[in-house]
C-alpha cells in the first residue's frame, strides 16, 4: 500500500495540521494519551519503584502515544485554566481524569507540552516520576524545562510560566502609562 503520510508533509518537515480544529478521532487519541499519562502518574506514586504495575502502566502508555507519534512528529497539549487544549480545540471538561491532569500542569505552571517522536520508555518513567513530585521541589531547583534536562529528557518538551516577570504589589488598582495617542488627545 502506497504511504499517503509522504504527500501531506510541508516543504520544511512539518506535518500541515498543527493549527485548526481537532477531529473527534484526534480528541479521542488525546484524551486516551492524557489519561494514560495521568494513570501511570498515579502507578508512579502508589507503588515502589519496578513494580509491575509501573512497568504495564509505561508500555501501555507509550504504545498509546505511539500510535499518533506515527502519524505526526508531535503531539502538543496547551492548558487554559483548567481546560486542557488540542489544536484550538477543547479536550471533555467534565472528564475526572482530564481535569486532574490539568490541575497538575497548573501546579507545575506547565502552559503546554509536547511529545515528539522519538520518544522512549524510560523517558516517558521519568517525566512521569517528575509529575508525581511535589511541584514546590521541581519549582525551587528551577523550571520545568530545568528538570526535563537534568533527567535527560529531550523528547518531551514544555513551555512554562515564568513567574518572575510578574511583579506584585500591594496596590488595589494598577494605573498604567498613558499611550502616545492619549497624550496627543489630552
Amino acid at each position: 500500500m502506497k504511504d499517503q503520510r509522504n504527500k501531506t508533509w510541508e516543504s520544511d518537515g512539518r506535518y500541515p495540521q498543527t493549527a485548526g480544529q481537532a477531529s473527534p478521532s484526534e480528541l479521542k487519541q488525546v484524551s486516551q494519551i492524557i489519561q494514560a499519562l495521568n494513570l501511570l502518574k498515579m502507578n508512579v506514586m502508589m507503588y515502589p519503584p519496578g513494580h509491575d504495575r509501573i512497568s504495564e502502566s509505561v508500555i501501555h502508555t507509550y504504545e498509546i502515544i505511539q500510535k499518533i507519534l506515527l502519524i505526526r512528529p508531535e503531539i502538543t497539549i496547551g492548558l487554559a485554566g483548567e481546560t486542557l487544549i488540542f489544536r484550538q480545540t477543547a479536550l471533555d471538561k467534565k472528564n475526572a481524569f482530564l481535569l486532574d491532569f490539568a490541575r497538575l500542569l497548573k501546579r507545575f505552571l506547565i502552559l503546554s507540552f509536547s511529545l515528539h517522536r522519538g520518544l522512549k520508555k524510560e523517558e516517558l518513567l521519568e517525566f512521569s516520576r517528575i509529575l508525581a513530585s511535589s511541584p514546590s521541589s521541581i519549582l525551587a531547583s528551577g523550571r520545568m524545562e530545568t528538570a526535563l534536562a537534568r533527567h535527560n529528557i529531550t523528547a518531551i518538551t514544555t513551555k512554562t510560566l515564568d513567574a518572575e516577570c510578574f511583579r506584585f504589589t500591594q496596590e488595589r488598582e494598577i494605573q498604567r502609562d498613558k499611550t502616545a495617542k492619549e497624550l496627543r488627545d489630552a
